[in-house]
């Protein structure tokens, strides 16, 4: 979202929404690209696509943060960037919120599971995903994942595949959108060493 114009972010949506049938889960993310009139627009437009939840649609902490409190939501919202100017303590204010997305390696691994507990207590979807880390990474997140994913709730772990070379021999093992936890490999006996 937000690399066009909102018409074209509404057309996108309403054909993915129609193209993966009304069972699968749609969740977007406009990376902070959109002002408030923006928003308003494109949730007009997509009201009927059952948006699991979108990602920072607002320019800014402050805009999002007024959006939530003053008017309420027309979509269901999740955090990301904005939780890199924010503490898992201060969570809290953010009733409304979905989900937050949680990429360990850009928040630190302790800080992650810190959000996914307080977010978890507020009700709020904690959801891993991956910032384009190898099969060492990822394995990682994985193995966290399971710890807080009591629900089978879709994570954003498929990244792997755009390295040519991977840390891990062989490289985590994703069919069909799924990694089965109890087969991670053992990360010591796994490293790459070539």
């Amino acid at each position: 979202m937000g690399r066009g114009t909102i018409n074209d972010d509404i057309r996108l949506t309403r054909k993915v929404r129609e193209l993966i049938g009304p069972d699968a889960t749609l969740r977007l993310d406009a990376n902070r690209r959109w002002s408030q009139s923006d928003y308003e627009q494109f949730a007009c437009g997509v009201l009927d696509c059952d948006i699991d939840y979108i990602e920072e649609p607002l320019s800014t902490i402050s805009a999002l943060k007024d959006l939530i409190r003053c008017e309420g939501t027309a979509l269901p919202l999740a955090l990301d960037e904005s939780l890199r100017e924010m503490t898992p303590e201060t969570l809290n204010d953010w009733s409304g919120v979905k989900a937050v997305v949680l990429k360990p390696t850009m928040l630190g691994l302790e800080r992650a599971v810190r959000f996914a507990r307080a977010a978890t207590r507020l009700g709020m979807t904690p959801v891993f995903s991956s910032s384009y880390e190898s099969s060492l990474g990822l394995t990682t997140i994985a193995h966290v994942t399971a710890a807080f994913n009591n629900s089978n709730n879709p994570v954003g772990l498929d990244t792997v595949g755009i390295f040519q070379e991977d840390l891990l021999s062989p490289s985590l093992a994703i069919q069909n959108g799924q990694v089965a936890v109890d087969e991670l490999p053992d990360i010591a006996e796994s490293i790459n060493r070539n």
